[in-house]
C-alpha cells in the first residue's frame, strides 16, 4: 500500500476524497490520487488506482516502480507526436473557479539516455485545462521541458493571448526518480504558479492571470500529450503516485508555500536556482 504525506494511507481507484465545504468558490475540497497498483501489467494504465483516461502507449508495469509494485510506463515511439497516445487524463470531480488553488504531483523516472530533442517543447504534466463556462478550449497551466531536459513553466492562458514558456535553469533528472510538482491559483488579479522539484521550489510567477476571464473554469490534467517535433528516438518514461488536490496540504517548503511535497518530507537542502519574476 502507498501513503500520501498529508493523508493517511490509501490504495485505491482514482481515489477521491470530499473533505470540506468551500463557501462560494467550490463546493467541495476534493483530493484524487494514481497509484497504480491495483492493475495488470500489459492493460492500459486505467480504471482503479490509474489515469481516468489513459492513452494508447500507457500501461501499468512492474518493471521499475517508486513505491509499491505497479507504475505507468510511457513508450514514446521514433517520429511520433503523440497527441491523445501518449499519457493519459486526470478528470476533475467538479469545477474549479476563480479564486480555487490546485495542487498536483507526481513522481517521473525518464529511462537512461533518454532524449528530450524536441522542436521547441515536449508537454510533460499539464495540471489543468482551463476554458470558458460555455466550455470553449483556453489553453493549459503545464510543466513542459526543452531540447536540453530543462524544466519550464507554461502559461498558455493569460488573458493577452500569449502562450509563454519560462526557463528554470533547473534539469529533470534521467535515470532516476524524481518528484515534480505544479501549484496554481486561478484568478486574473492575482494569480500564482509554483514548480518544485524534488521538494525544491524552483519557479514563482505572478505577473500573467492564470484565468482568461473570472468566469473561466479548469476541469481536466493531463500526463503527457504532444511531442513538438516527434520523439527522437524509441523510449520510455515511468510515473508512479499521483496526487491532485484542491485541500490545501500541511507541508510547507522553506518559504512557507504550502504543498504537498516529496514523500519522506522534508527535503534535504534549502531552495536553490529559484527564479521570481
Amino acid at each position: 500500500m502507498k501513503s500520501i504525506i498529508f493523508r493517511k494511507v490509501f490504495s485505491g481507484v482514482l481515489f477521491l476524497s470530499i473533505i470540506s465545504f468551500v463557501g462560494g468558490l467550490n463546493a467541495f475540497a476534493w483530493t484524487i490520487t494514481a497509484d497504480f497498483e491495483q492493475g495488470t501489467v500489459g492493460q492500459l494504465a486505467g480504471g482503479p488506482s490509474g489515469l481516468s483516461e489513459p492513452y494508447s502507449q500507457t500501461i501499468f508495469s512492474d518493471t521499475i516502480v517508486h513505491t509499491g509494485t505497479r507504475s505507468a510506463k510511457t513508450s514514446f515511439s521514433q517520429g511520433s507526436t503523440g497527441s491523445s497516445q501518449y499519457g493519459g487524463g486526470i478528470t476533475f470531480p467538479s469545477n474549479l473557479v476563480s479564486g480555487n488553488e490546485l495542487w498536483a504531483r507526481g513522481y517521473f523516472y525518464f529511462e537512461p539516455g533518454f532524449s528530450f530533442t524536441c522542436s521547441p517543447v515536449i508537454k510533460i504534466f499539464r495540471i489543468a485545462r482551463v476554458k470558458t463556462a460555455g466550455g470553449s478550449h483556453g489553453g493549459y497551466l503545464s510543466v513542459m521541458s526543452n531540447s536540453s531536459g530543462e524544466i519550464l513553466l507554461s502559461n498558455e492562458v493569460d488573458n493577452d493571448g500569449i502562450r509563454a514558456e519560462y526557463k528554470t535553469g533547473v534539469n529533470f533528472t534521467v535515470g532516476a526518480w524524481q518528484s515534480i510538482e505544479m501549484y496554481a491559483k486561478l484568478s486574473t488579479t492575482n494569480p500564482i504558479l509554483r514548480i518544485w522539484k524534488d521538494g525544491i521550489l524552483i519557479i514563482e510567477k505572478t505577473d500573467y492571470n492564470t484565468l482568461g476571464n473570472s468566469t473561466d473554469v479548469a476541469d481536466f490534467g493531463l500526463l503527457y500529450t504532444y511531442w513538438n517535433g516527434g520523439s527522437p528516438k524509441n523510449q520510455v518514461a515511468y510515473n508512479d503516485d499521483i496526487v491532485f488536490t484542491t485541500e490545501q496540504p500541511t507541508n510547507r517548503d522553506a518559504k512557507g508555500n504550502y504543498m504537498i511535497g516529496s514523500m519522506g518530507w522534508p527535503p534535504p537542502s534549502k531552495p536553490t536556482n529559484l527564479i521570481v519574476r
